[in-house]
């Protein structure tokens, strides 16, 4: 699947609108000035089914996989937390 989307041979079809703290999108846009918003969400989005996709198949990482969700969700409520001007102390 990755190497199908990576040779640009299927057709883009869905729209999908997100939301994202300014934070986020400010260093995604530093980090990788030369590279497609839509085309760099649509990577990462694949390696996020590649990887649960691995987690399924092996159960031991899923206890790994659901402890670093945790903290990315908690990483998620701060940058939203501090993108509104309620940082938490």
């Amino acid at each position: 699947m990755l190497q199908l989307l990576s040779s640009g041979s299927v057709k883009t079809d869905r729209r999908v609108q997100i939301k994202m703290p300014k934070l986020v999108v400010e260093e995604l846009d530093r980090l990788f000035p030369d590279t497609d918003r839509s085309r760099l969400l649509t990577q990462l989005a694949l390696e996020a089914i590649l990887t649960k996709l691995r987690f399924t198949n092996r159960p031991g990482l899923g206890v790994i996989a659901s402890s670093e969700q945790a903290g990315l969700d908690t990483l998620w409520d701060y940058l939203e937390e501090r993108e509104h001007g309620n940082p938490r102390r």
